[in-house]
């Protein structure tokens, strides 16, 4: 009855006696029939009436009367809700009488630091470029922050050299590791700087192995001291060593004094007594090398080659810097390799030292024939030797081989038959060849 006859004050009246509960929804109900009338003074008195102040800056804002927003926020928000609507109230201008409007108010820097904060970069760009350029700054920077966490790194870089902040630009490529691009910056903005990236890339790629290029980077970066302690810290000796050696010689003596530190001597893999016999290599430290070579033994290999490869750099070290060892370290390769029925390796390593009878006894417990006759031929003192050592596999041969012959037919082992007829076979050979060319030189 009353809200027909729009006796609204007899109604509220009533409704805060007997419904008091509602006297808050009245009044809002009121407010937007007000509002909907145009009747906006009214309509905000019923709006804060309600407790609900912010809808009367809607409605204000929305009708374009910013004088009255500005007012109402000012009176019921406090300084901070007034700054927003002086915000919302510049940007329906802007330019200059935006300026003029916040100068007026009293809160231009206030307005500039609002926009920057939510994401209206260009606004208070524009606002600081006319009025405070000293502002200009860090708004660029809180947009390029802004930009690198949405991942737009080309532009975040802009905004960060806007901001003159090269640096952080720089440190957010290192983070995605873009090394070119961090490069490029500092070599245009931030020179002192390039050092530092090359570093960064170079411990990178020591991370992932790639030493080589880590040492290129190192050095480009004019460090080749921190490339030396990624070496030893990563207790890479032969890699310290050799680059000591080649880049940073004054290093040298206390990097060799480091690797002897080490336990050299009590290996923790199958492979160690090789790694640690070149460290002591290229430590200069020859002698103890070749030692350490001899070590490695079938126990330890992986593979013959292996043995053949680590007993073969003793020979070649003892030769080079302690030949008063090599005939030593030759004979104790060939008898290890005569063990291991490895009869060409003992060969050509007796008959490369100079062991020319020791060549042709191994050759012969190989049945290489040829081989054996090739190192008379060469050397033809050694014909003789080679001749009765002809004589006493023959006969020895010939005492047991029809004994053993009878047990390996009788037990059917012919395998071994083949075995004994294969040998009798190449020492035939060896007589024909032999008696041949004797013919020949007669």
């Amino acid at each position: 009855m009353y809200k027909q006859a729009k006796m609204y004050d007899k109604m509220l009246t009533l409704v805060s006696t007997f419904h008091p509960e509602s006297l808050n929804q009245t009044h809002l109900t009121l407010a937007k029939m007000m509002e909907v009338d145009s009747n906006y003074k009214q309509a905000e008195h019923y709006y804060i009436e309600a407790d609900d102040w912010k809808e009367a800056i809607s409605m204000y804002c929305k009708a374009g009367q910013y004088e009255d927003a500005y007012r109402v926020a000012k009176l019921c928000g406090g300084p901070n809700a007034a700054k927003q609507v002086a915000y919302l109230w510049a940007k329906t201008l802007g330019g200059t009488a935006a300026i003029k409007l916040l100068t007026r108010l009293g809160v231009l820097a206030e307005a500039i630091e609002f926009a920057a904060d939510n994401g209206a970069y260009d606004f208070a760009i524009g606002l600081a470029e006319e009025a405070r350029p000293d502002l200009v700054s860090s708004i660029h920077y809180k947009q390029a922050i802004a930009l690198e966490d949405e991942g737009n790194f080309k532009a975040a870089e802009t905004a960060f050299i806007k901001a003159n902040r090269p640096k952080e630009a720089i440190l957010m490529y290192l983070h995605e590791k873009d090394w070119v691009a961090a490069v490029a910056i500092a070599e245009k903005h931030e020179p002192s700087s390039v050092s530092e990236i090359l570093c960064s890339q170079a411990k990178s790629c020591f991370e992932a192995r790639d030493y080589i290029k880590a040492e290129n980077l190192f050095l480009r970066a004019q460090r080749p001291d921190l490339c030396l302690e990624m070496y030893r810290v990563h207790a890479k000796w032969p890699e310290a060593l050799k680059f000591a050696k080649e880049y940073l010689p004054s290093a040298l003596s206390e990097i060799q004094k480091e690797t002897s530190k080490q336990s050299l001597y009590q290996p923790s893999s199958k492979e160690e007594p090789i790694n640690t016999a070149r460290l002591l290599e290229q430590s200069g430290k020859y002698e103890e090398a070749i030692s350490t070579y001899l070590k490695y033994n079938a126990d330890d290999a992986t593979s013959i080659d292996s043995l053949k490869s680590s007993w073969t750099a003793a020979i070649q070290l003892s030769s080079k810097y302690a030949p008063n060892t090599l005939n030593q370290v030759v004979n104790t390769v060939v008898q290890r390799l005569l063990k291991l029925s490895e009869f060409r390796s003992a060969g050509d390593i007796s008959l490369e030292a100079g062991h020319y009878k020791e060549a042709i006894d191994a050759y012969l417990s190989g049945n290489m024939i040829t081989l054996a006759k090739n190192v008379a031929i060469k050397y033809p003192e050694f014909k003789p030797y080679l001749d009765q050592k002809s004589v006493e596999i023959r006969p020895t041969n010939k005492a047991s081989e029809g004994t053993s012959r009878e047990n390996m037919i009788s037990s059917l082992d012919w395998e071994g038959c083949l075995s004994s007829a294969h040998t009798e076979v190449l020492f035939e050979v060896y007589l024909c060849i032999n008696n041949h060319e004797t013919d020949e030189l007669a």
